[in-house]
């Protein structure tokens, strides 16, 4: 809990106020919104195996806590998915969501995997996509002569969709790094190693 008040002070002294839409009020003897958002995110911190999500478990429940643009079923769907995603993926979404401020040409999610480490992370960002949570993904590619639909996976047009948008603001991931998230994007795209003699994964 101690991430989350770090961030409510944040919000406070940001002029930010507590919600009052009735989020907090119980109904029928049945625990308020609130109190079952702030049980929901407890749970995903006592069972999160990677300490470094805490922080930003802790931003998205203060967060919670000061919107009331965010219903019980917005707040539930976020908090299910932070716990879901890796930090890896955290990384990956705070990367899309200020790509502008990275090199990502050349790089075709699932294509030109020369190393374990690069297949994880396509893996992780392909999960992300549009055969996966559909939190991330690129407009469609068209056929030069009909104007058919094909899917685009060039990471370079690449965009949030909304419920990455969400996860990016209320997690508070635009913070990460940039050398972390350089690391990634060289694993995504590190040419082979010729003659290496290791087994590699085939992408």
């Amino acid at each position: 809990m101690i991430f989350a008040m770090e961030s409510m002070k944040q919000i406070q002294d940001d002029g930010g106020r507590v919600r009052n839409d009735g989020f907090w009020s119980s109904s029928k003897g049945f625990p308020s919104p609130g109190e079952e958002v702030v049980e929901a995110v407890l749970i995903a911190a006592q069972r999160e195996p990677q300490e470094r999500k805490l922080e930003y478990l802790g931003c998205l429940l203060a967060q919670i806590a000061y919107h009331d643009e965010i219903p019980l079923e917005t707040a539930v769907w976020m908090i299910n998915t932070a716990e879901r995603l890796t930090w890896t993926q955290y990384s990956l979404i705070s990367m899309i969501g200020r790509k502008e401020e990275f090199d990502l040409g050349g790089i075709e999610v699932g294509q030109g995997i020369n190393s374990w480490k690069g297949w994880a992370v396509h893996e992780e960002l392909r999960a992300m996509g549009p055969f996966g949570l559909s939190i991330m993904g690129a407009p469609a590619k068209k056929t030069p002569r009909l104007g058919l639909g094909l899917f685009n996976m060039d990471l370079a047009d690449f965009e949030l969709g909304n419920g990455g948008q969400l996860l990016f603001n209320f997690l508070g991931v635009g913070d990460i790094p940039v050398d972390e998230i350089e690391e990634l994007i060289e694993a995504l795209r590190k040419e082979a190693q010729e003659d290496s003699g290791e087994q590699t994964p085939s992408g």
